[in-house]
């Protein structure tokens, strides 16, 4: 189960739609267990643009396809690009005041009260 989590992990990280590459897969665990995810129909073996590997049983019934990934993070950046866009556009239209207007960043040196500090042996 733990070639399993591992490798879902990384397909999920790398949008492969489920597909897990041989040498993926042998970095996590081993052929054998590869054999039992096959074996409890966890995975089915084959081989995606010349590469042989496997393919979880079942991806899209319970993850986004990469398409559907993609999409959402193209929609997700538009709408953070008008947001930026309405907030820049209001903080222009107010001129020249921002939020720290009459904040002092001056840093104060002076020496501790010694009266504050009291040492228990």
């Amino acid at each position: 189960m733990g070639l399993w989590a591992l490798t879902g992990s990384w397909c999920a990280a790398n949008l492969t739609d489920g597909f897990v590459p041989e040498v993926v897969a042998l970095r996590y665990g081993t052929a054998r267990q590869a054999e039992k995810l096959v074996t409890a129909g966890l995975w089915e073996p084959t081989v995606r643009d010349g590469e042989p590997g496997w393919v979880f049983h079942d991806w899209f019934t319970y993850q986004p396809t990469r398409e559907d990934v993609e999409h959402k993070r193209f929609l997700a950046t538009q709408r953070q690009a008008k947001a930026r866009a309405v907030r820049d556009d209001k903080s222009r239209s107010a001129g020249s005041v921002t939020r720290d207007t009459g904040v002092s960043h001056s840093v104060s040196h002076a020496a501790p009260d010694p009266t504050r500090y009291t040492y228990s042996p």
